[in-house]
């Protein structure tokens, strides 16, 4: 239901226009009537419509003045005006007051249906994109957990998740896809591949609902759905998508697709079995490193046969590469081996499967024993260092140094130097110029209106002007030259 109000001074125009709209559109409310300009305003102190009808010619004061008032402090309503003037002057002058579109009296059913239903089409989409930044704004928690527009529907609610958890050392980039799709509203979560899914109690069925988030990209094999039980209002939106991150996070499977209920999703009691320590110290004294593969690859076939979630997943593994670290420091062959937990991050983050995982693992097992004895291969870049590259890329924001990657990744410095040399060809400082640059191109990409400063700051630099050096250095073009160089609409 939309609201409307309509301002004519003339008795008989005023309640022909108001019988055609009651019935002829009833999805359209006459909430106020007003004869001129000034007593519009009066109403509009009590009630904001989401559309003015408005005749030009009136006394106190006239429809142009009064779409002019509207222009500037009512910009969310949508203005028609009416006249019995074919005057192309009155038309310009009421479209340069904002005016959304011009009826001539007297007013044919035709056109004014038609402009109707492009006048709704309109305000749906201004309340579709208020209430997108709603959403997002209080689960971003850039608002108070209040309700500003007094909705007082109730909400179903599912949080949906593609792949594993979100990374821990790499925060997750957003990319601002948010939705509506079929009255549901998909607000991007912690990074781009978690959406929390909202629809209204008053459109949806807790079925209907369930039956629509299992639809919702279906082609993925690997995603999580955790279901809220209920409805829920406005105004605990906030405690409901934090409790079904939590939910969801718990219940990630490496390579499944899970839909669960909130009640649905069990603490793991499972008691997982000691790891072969014996077989572990034999492997490493007896210089086995097949074993040791053959180990990891039990382990992680015993944890997808039990269903064990990722969370367990990744902390038994993490366990088990500590333990071959220690037992191959302990027997004095582990000078050099890095420390594991950002490399299995990224494996962990970004395995599709169990087989995916383990043959990531395996991988990283390999690469880490060549590093600490030496013997890294030439032609391969290296796990250890994809993921010292993948840091680089979502902090190139930050002041981050060679000597932060040293203690972050347990790595000397002049071995990383020498990585960057061997693998990309360029200096530590090259490397994240170049980041950063890129990152500033993407951003002029999608926003062809930001300036210069800001494509700046945006994308790790203080100084404007050492950027436009910069980016000339790399690009060959000055950062105006390249945005001139763009597209139009980017």
């Amino acid at each position: 239901m939309y609201k409307i109000m309509i301002v004519e001074d003339e008795e008989a125009a005023r309640d022909h226009l108001s019988l055609i709209l009651r019935r002829k559109f009833p999805e359209f409310e006459i909430i106020g009537e007003a004869e001129n300009g000034q007593e519009c305003l009066e109403l509009l102190k009590g009630m904001i419509p989401d559309v003015i009808i408005s005749d030009i010619r009136m006394p106190v004061m006239d429809g142009l003045e009064l779409m002019e008032i509207l222009s500037r402090d009512y910009s969310e309503i949508q203005t028609l005006i009416v006249s019995g003037y074919e005057d192309f002057e009155y038309a310009r002058n009421a479209f340069r007051c904002g005016v959304e579109d011009y009826l001539l009296k007297p007013v044919k059913l035709d056109k004014l249906q038609s402009i109707l239903e492009k006048t709704a089409s309109r305000i749906k989409e201004r309340q579709t994109g208020e209430t997108i930044r709603l959403f997002e704004n209080l689960i971003l928690r850039k608002q108070e957990s209040t309700n500003p527009s007094g909705d007082e529907r109730q909400f179903r609610t599912a949080l949906f998740r593609l792949g594993g958890h979100v990374s821990r050392f790499y925060p997750g980039r957003r990319s601002s896809e948010n939705f509506v799709r079929n009255g549901v509203y998909g607000i991007q979560g912690r990074d781009g591949n978690e959406w929390f899914l909202v629809g209204s109690a008053g459109d949806f069925s807790r079925h209907e609902f369930i039956s629509w988030v299992e639809e919702f990209r279906r082609e993925e094999a690997y995603a999580t759905a955790v279901f809220h039980e209920g409805s829920t209002p406005f105004d605990s939106l906030r405690d409901i998508y934090t409790l079904l991150c939590s939910l969801t996070d718990r219940s990630i499977r490496p390579g499944r697709r899970i839909f669960l209920c909130q009640g649905e999703d069990r603490e793991e009691h499972l008691l997982l079995p000691d790891l072969p320590v014996g077989r572990i110290e034999y492997a490493l004294s007896t210089g086995n490193p097949g074993e040791l593969k053959s180990i990891l690859r039990e382990e992680l076939g015993y944890l997808e046969e039990k269903s064990v979630s990722l969370i367990r997943t990744e902390q038994r593994i993490k366990e088990l590469f500590h333990l071959i670290r220690r037992e191959r420091l302990s027997l004095g062959v582990g000078e050099g081996l890095p420390e594991w937990d950002i490399p299995l991050e990224l494996q962990m983050t970004e395995c599709r499967s169990y087989g995916d995982l383990s043959r990531r693992l395996e991988e990283l097992l390999s690469e880490s024993f060549e590093m600490a004895e030496g013997r890294s291969s030439e032609q391969v870049m290296p796990l250890f260092f994809k993921a010292v590259c993948r840091y680089v890329e979502h902090n190139y924001r930050e002041r981050v140094g060679i000597s932060d990657l040293s203690a972050r990744f347990n790595l000397s410095e002049s071995y990383l130097t020498k990585l960057f040399r061997k693998h990309l060809n360029c200096s530590f400082t090259e490397y994240l110029k170049t980041c950063r640059i890129e990152a500033a191109k993407a951003l002029m990409q999608s926003n062809p209106e930001i300036t210069v400063q800001e494509a700046a700051r945006h994308s790790g630099f203080d100084d404007q002007f050492y950027f436009s050096k910069v980016f000339k250095q790399i690009t060959g073009q000055s950062p105006s030259g390249y945005m001139k160089g763009l597209p139009a609409g980017g």
